[in-house]
């Protein structure tokens, strides 16, 4: 095993391959001082800011929903209703301002970004599950059942004496 010295900082780039060690030294420097020239922002309270959320949140709710109705993966249920509350709610400031803006963009889908989200039922986990399941049957283990001890012999149970 080697061992490093204080002048040999541990870095993340030992646990890679030599390959990849290789190219990532070998890559230019990018300077920090450099910043990427600013876009044109729009202001997020605008027509137009409002607009460009709405349509990012819109493709992130169909894009989970299409991820629930293959894997029925329940935390893509729950963020699909929290991006829909969201969606509601920056349409309702959208439709105060601009109406036929918002009409234009759940044109066709009104039936699913203007209805309420969906109630997700909450699951129990596998440990919460298997912990009652031994409890219960540690309750039961210790249980004797006194019409069976009074039974004649050559009695055989039919199964239905708990009815009894």
């Amino acid at each position: 095993m080697e061992l490093r010295s204080k002048k040999n900082k541990p870095s993340r780039l030992n646990d890679l391959p030599a390959e990849i060690v290789v190219a990532i030294e070998q890559a230019p420097k990018t300077p920090a001082s450099e910043k990427p020239a600013p876009e044109e922002t729009v202001a997020p309270d605008s027509v137009d800011g409002l607009v460009e959320r709405l349509t990012a949140i819109r493709e992130r709710i169909w894009r989970l929903q299409a991820v629930f109705a293959t894997t029925l993966s329940q935390e893509c249920a729950l963020e699909a209703n929290s991006y829909l509350q969201l969606f509601q709610d920056l349409a309702g400031q959208l439709k105060a301002k601009d109406p036929s803006a918002l009409d234009t963009l759940v044109r066709g889908h009104e039936s699913l970004l203007q209805s309420p989200s969906i109630p997700v039922k909450p699951t129990i986990s596998l440990e919460l599950q298997r912990w009652m399941e031994l409890r219960g049957e540690l309750q039961n283990s210790g249980r004797v059942d006194a019409k069976t001890e009074r039974a004649p012999p050559g009695y055989v149970p039919d199964g239905l004496q708990s009815f009894l």
